[in-house]
């Protein structure tokens, strides 16, 4: 599978510290930009650090936009296999990693502020006080490591659980990964493709297929729509978790129709502007940065074509 991802830069403003991010959550602030997606592992990064600067590349602003950072004469278009591009991408993590990953996050999350606990009162009961400070913090780092410990602990608990609190497990766990996915944070939103891919599936036959349904239709929208973001690996990461839900068991519920629609639907006009994504080259960067995503979506859907 080849999906077309055009070559842009990194446009968009990187929002100030404090400011509020995609999910309502504050925006990260000066972290390192060598941490670790996991610890121990192959992932990008190293280790996890309290000192550094986090650079422009490490965010993404969930927009089709692309300043003036696009280099000069570049009309070229990149294939990437989702496949193989991102190694190990679809990957469970080990129960001791996830654990290790959340310890070493621990002491740079911040407590939970008193106004929002009943917020996050239905996380806290299904993954400790521990994981819902790493999954709220400001540290991007915590909120890697809280992602892939969920990912990690995802089998056990669906062994451990009973029918009753099934039902309350998916809604958490779709809520955290939902929240993921509308990250601003490049690492995060990566991280959380990563736990779509190793969760959704792990539900499947264990709950109703129209109740995981349900849950999965915002998540394949929010997929959908940042295929068109203005940085190349963040629509490479939304491709690839994309066509890995067409896969077994998640596959035997995502419809490639299904799939199909949601892409020809983003690649229609605006009702406001009523122009073609290709007219609007000439409105400059921020045109630029829309036909990049049109490219994208349109190369994707010419894929599902072919292998389905």
């Amino acid at each position: 599978v080849r999906p077309l991802t055009g070559r842009l830069g990194t446009g968009g403003s990187r929002p100030s510290t404090g400011a509020l991010g995609g999910t309502g959550r504050l925006s990260t602030g000066g972290f390192n930009r060598s941490g670790s997606f996991r610890p121990g592992t192959g992932r990008p990064g190293t280790s996890l650090s309290r000192s550094g600067t986090m650079t422009l590349e490490e965010e993404s602003d969930n927009s089709l936009h692309s300043d003036a950072e696009i280099e000069a004469g570049e009309d070229g278009v990149k294939f990437f296999d989702v496949k193989n591009a991102c190694g190990g991408a679809d990957e469970v993590p080990e129960l001791a990693e996830g654990e290790a990953a959340l310890k070493e996050a621990l002491p740079l999350a911040e407590a939970l502020d008193e106004v929002a606990l009943d917020f996050v009162a239905p996380l806290i009961a299904l993954f400790g006080e521990g994981w819902t400070r790493c999954f709220y913090s400001r540290n991007w780092q915590c909120r890697v490591a809280a992602l892939t410990h969920l990912s990690a602990i995802m089998a056990q608990r669906l062994e451990d659980v009973s029918d009753a609190p099934l039902a309350e497990l998916l809604d958490g766990c779709m809520r955290a990964v939902h929240e993921g996915l509308g990250d601003q944070n490049v690492r995060v939103y990566a991280e959380a493709c990563m736990a779509v891919t190793a969760i959704v599936p792990s539900f499947c036959g264990t709950v109703d297929g129209r109740l995981l349904v349900a849950h999965l239709a915002p998540l394949l929208r929010q997929l959908c729509a940042r295929m068109g973001d203005s940085k190349e690996v963040v629509r490479t990461q939304t491709t690839q978790a994309m066509f890995r839900l067409l896969s077994p068991p998640t596959g035997n519920i995502v419809s490639p129709v299904a799939i199909a629609m949601l892409i020809l639907r983003h690649l229609m006009p605006s009702k406001e502007e009523g122009d073609s994504p290709l007219a609007s080259v000439s409105k400059g960067a921020t045109g630029k940065g829309a036909v990049t995503g049109w490219l994208c979506r349109l190369s994707a859907l010419w894929q599902l074509c072919k292998e389905y």
